[in-house]
C-alpha cells in the first residue's frame, strides 16, 4: 500500500506521512462508531479519549509504516463484521463487498495482520449466530484472504529470512503479553483492573450488557500467548505490528468505563484523570 502511495503521489517522506495521519485521524473516526453503535450513547466520545490518550498509538501516529492503516482497516472490519451479525435488520449486498474489500486491504498492508483475521475467525466459529449472514460473511472473507495467498507465496524467501533474523530477539509467553499490556495500558495495568470492575458492576446494576465480541481480546492474547511459546515470531519491541488488534481491545476498556459513567459520572472523571 505504501508503493501504491508513492507511486501515486511522491516518494518524500512528508508527502509519505500524509497517509498514516490521515490514517490515524479516520481511526478515530470509526471508533467513535464502534463506541457509539455497540456500547451505548456517549461510548463514542469514551473511545476516542481512549484511542487520542494512547502512547503506544501515538509514537507511530506520525511514522511512515503502515501500522495506523493497519488499525483503521480493522477498525472498519469490525464495524462492519458487528453490523451485519448482529445489528442491521437488513444487509445488502454492499456490505459483504465492503467487508470483502477491508480483509483484501488489511491483508496487503502487514503480514501479522493475518492474526487479527485468525482472532475473527475463531470468534466467529465459537460466538456468531450461525445463519445465512455467517454463511455470507465466511464466503467473504475467505475469498479475500485467498485473493491474497499469491503475496505471500512470492514474498517467502524474505518472510523467512526476517523470522530467522528475528529469533535471536525472541520473547517467551509471560513477556509478550506483559509488552501487549503495556502498549494498551500506557503501562498502567490498573485501568485493565478497573475496566473489568466497571464492566462487573455495569453488568450487575444492567447498566451495560455483556456482549459477545468482547472476547475478542481474550482470544487475540491466546492467540499472541501460543505464538509467542511455539514460534519465533514475536520478538521484542514488536506489538506495533498487532496494532490491527488494539480495537477490539479498545471496545472492551470502554465497556467497562461505560459501565461506570453509568453508575456515576464522576467515576469516569476520576479514570480519564
Amino acid at each position: 500500500m505504501l508503493n501504491i502511495w508513492g507511486r501515486i503521489t511522491s516518494f518524500d517522506v512528508a508527502i509519505a506521512r500524509l497517509l498514516t495521519i490521515f490514517a490515524g485521524l479516520t481511526t478515530l473516526a470509526i471508533t467513535y462508531r464502534l463506541g457509539n453503535d455497540f456500547v451505548g450513547p456517549a461510548a463514542g466520545l469514551i473511545a476516542v479519549v481512549i484511542v487520542a490518550s494512547n502512547a503506544f498509538f501515538n509514537h507511530y501516529y506520525a511514522h511512515i509504516p503502515m501500522y495506523p492503516m493497519s488499525t483503521l482497516a480493522s477498525g472498519i472490519i469490525l464495524w462492519i463484521y458487528l453490523r451485519i451479525m448482529y445489528q442491521c435488520r437488513q444487509v445488502r449486498s454492499g456490505d459483504y463487498l465492503a467487508l470483502f474489500a477491508a480483509v483484501f486491504v488489511l491483508c496487503n498492508l502487514h503480514f501479522f495482520n493475518s492474526v487479527f483475521l485468525a482472532v475473527l475467525g475463531v470468534f466467529h466459529l465459537i460466538f456468531a449466530p450461525k445463519n445465512r449472514r455467517w454463511t455470507l460473511v465466511s464466503f467473504a472473507v475467505i475469498v479475500a484472504v485467498l485473493l491474497f495467498i499469491p503475496y505471500p507465496l512470492a514474498a517467502a524467501d524474505g518472510l523467512i529470512a526476517t523470522v530467522a533474523v528475528k529469533q535471536a530477539d525472541d520473547i517467551g509467553m509471560t513477556r509478550a503479553i506483559q509488552a501487549w499490556q503495556d502498549a494498551v495500558t500506557n503501562r498502567e495495568p490498573l485501568l485493565l483492573l478497573i475496566a473489568i470492575g466497571g464492566l462487573a458492576l455495569g453488568a450487575f446494576r444492567g447498566k451495560v450488557t455483556v456482549r459477545p465480541w468482547l472476547a475478542l481480546p481474550v482470544i487475540f492474547v491466546v492467540c499472541l500467548a501460543l505464538l509467542s511459546h511455539h514460534t519465533t515470531f514475536i520478538a521484542d519491541f514488536t506489538m506495533r505490528y498487532h496494532l490491527a488488534n488494539w480495537l477490539p481491545c479498545v471496545l472492551f476498556f470502554t465497556t467497562g468505563f461505560y459501565g461506570l459513567y453509568r453508575f456515576h459520572k464522576f467515576l469516569l472523571l476520576l479514570v480519564i484523570l
